[in-house]
């Protein structure tokens, strides 16, 4: 069987696994940004569809070409869900907060309960450029789709100066259980409104759901929320076990 990776910067986790164990015949189709991929599918070929973005492949010259998607049995998706916070991008975590776990720091932030938060949340996933890839894949792609969220973030690595810290302070802990729990539920919802067929891949490890966040062994030196080789070990294990 022969897979596409297909994602943002999250891919580059799955390709350094790959590179030092080539157990699965793949390709890679990634273009960063952080609610990315935007691509375009066009007469079965896949193209970026992301402006002023390179496209970093396998495959030569897929930039301009793009890449027939009949080539493949599956495609994993890396990866879908709340893009990193950081302190100098908006994000919907900054806009809404968790009433009594933390306090907005943005003029026009407002503390919500967690079910409004999760709403929230949603809507913002629901329009990301991923999950439109998702939709055009479920239209176009007749192989099978596989879906990863994203990483939960080292918690041990944030910045001080990063958003959630400084909102949430030593109730952080509680707010990324919170997350690590929502996140791949409103996944498995809008992805069962695009088709019952997507396979989702689970959180890594379900200890790191408890903790709310991922070990620090596993993320790379200096940025809590992309993943190192390890990492995408195991989700490449995941992936093969997902296979049909």
């Amino acid at each position: 069987m022969k897979g596409l990776i297909l994602g943002n910067s999250h891919v580059a986790a799955l390709r350094a696994a790959f590179s030092r164990n080539q157990r699965l015949d793949l390709d890679f189709f990634a273009i960063p940004g952080g609610v990315g991929p935007r691509i375009r599918i066009d007469q079965g070929r896949l193209f970026s569809d992301q402006k002023l973005a390179a496209v970093h492949s396998n495959i030569g010259n897929a930039e301009v070409d793009g890449l027939d998607l009949s080539c493949y049995d599956y495609v994993l998706v890396a990866s879908l869900g709340v893009a990193a916070v950081r302190a100098d991008f908006s994000h919907p975590y900054r806009q809404f907060v968790v009433a009594g776990l933390g306090v907005p720091l943005d003029p026009d932030a407002m503390p919500l309960s967690a079910d409004m938060v999760e709403i929230a949340t949603t809507a913002n996933i629901r329009q990301q450029a991923g999950i439109k890839a998702v939709r055009q894949l479920a239209d176009a792609f007749a192989g099978q789709i596989v879906c990863a969220t994203r990483p939960l973030p080292a918690v041990a690595k944030l910045e001080a100066d990063n958003p959630l810290v400084n909102i949430y302070g030593d109730k952080i802990l509680s707010f990324l259980r919170w997350h690590a729990e929502t996140q791949p539920r409103i996944i498995r919802t809008i992805l069962d409104e695009i088709s019952s067929d997507i396979t989702m891949l689970d959180t890594p490890n379900p200890t790191w759901v408890k903790a709310g966040s991922t070990p620090v062994e596993y993320c790379m030196a200096n940025d809590a929320w992309h993943m190192n080789a390890d990492y995408g070990d195991i989700v490449l294990e995941q992936l093969c076990d997902a296979l049909k």
